[in-house]
């Protein structure tokens, strides 16, 4: 069962209308919704395009190319300079990917 009842008819001028269609196509949401979130004063966010996902999948793989030289290092008892440079390169990967995340919640 609909749990929106109530229907709204709005005419919009030709740029007040592309404007939406643009909004619309940016954040892969529909008219409806964007006008609700619109209304309601959230932000509406765009999607992430294809470089942001190249861009994620790449800083995935060098954290966890990180995380393996960690590691290693454990293993190998490197000296406490060498651990604490390489944890704080995985710290500040895992930083980047949380902001982004973030971004495109």
């Amino acid at each position: 069962m609909r749990t929106r009842k109530r229907t709204l008819q709005v005419y919009l001028n030709e740029e007040e209308y592309n404007k939406l269609a643009k909004i619309c196509e940016n954040s892969n949401l529909p008219r409806s919704t964007v006008i609700r979130k619109m209304i309601l004063g959230h932000t509406i966010r765009l999607r992430p395009n294809m470089d942001f996902a190249k861009l994620h999948a790449e800083i995935g793989s060098i954290g966890i190319n990180i995380n393996q030289i960690a590691r290693k290092a454990i293993q190998m008892h490197l000296t406490g300079d060498d651990l604490k440079r390489v944890k704080s390169m995985l710290a500040a990967v895992l930083r980047e990917l949380d902001r982004w995340r973030q971004v495109w919640k």
